[in-house]
């Protein structure tokens, strides 16, 4: 897995923040709030926050979990699934994942415990947060899942009910033209059907506001 260094405990960064001038986390308190519906929405289970974009969450709960709270809560999983693209058509399409790319992205899943044998016999849901927008790489990530579990010929009866995916979106004015990622996403529907949740709160710098949307889990 890429190294990061971990933020919970800063006496292993050793000199690295002399002289680092304090941040201005003017988005705190969003960052709290947005948090906070994340974990409610996640059922009681792990969290596998998804690539970099929610490192400050991920950072935030580190700091809430750390200390005796039993198993490991939270997880890293930096996959991502940028790659060329070809014209089909008028519309421009990824192309495949090649075959080492499959291999590596296994391999990431398989570090974190997300191997389909594991998937089938864990506890509590495996939960895959991520910022999204129009929910690429949560299709993508279904789809690696999805095909390596019909390879390994695990139950995805079982399975289907261990896996959830919760979204943090920008805010939008809700109207009946609004794009919902979880709503245009086929694979969601092959999930059991739930309560779609939308909250409105502020998890980075960079996005103003921001919901939280747990897909059918």
């Amino acid at each position: 897995m890429p190294f990061r260094w971990d933020l919970v405990t800063p006496d292993q960064l050793g000199t690295l923040l002399d002289g680092a001038v304090p941040p201005d986390l003017w988005f705190v308190d969003d960052l709290v709030s947005c948090a906070g519906k994340v974990l409610a929405r996640s059922g009681n289970g792990d969290l596998y926050f998804v690539g970099r974009s929610l490192d400050s969450m991920f950072d935030l709960l580190g700091g809430v979990f750390a200390g005796p709270v039993g198993v490991q809560r939270l997880y890293r999983l930096p996959l991502s699934f940028q790659r060329s693209a070809a014209r089909s058509g008028s519309r421009w399409r990824w192309r495949p994942l090649t075959r080492a790319e499959v291999t590596q992205g296994r391999q990431f899943l398989g570090a974190v415990g997300l191997t389909p044998h594991a998937l089938a016999r864990r506890d509590r849901p495996a939960v895959l947060v991520d910022v999204v927008h129009r929910g690429a790489t949560f299709t993508e990530l279904f789809t690696l899942l999805r095909d390596w579990i019909d390879a390994d010929r695990e139950p995805w009866p079982v399975i289907r009910r261990k896996l959830r995916f919760v979204g943090v979106t920008s805010r939008t004015r809700t109207s009946p033209n609004t794009y919902r990622w979880q709503q245009h996403a086929d694979w969601t529907r092959t999930l059991p059907a739930a309560a779609v949740g939308r909250d409105h709160a502020l998890a980075q710098p960079w996005l103003r506001t921001l919901d939280t949307n747990l897909t059918r889990s």
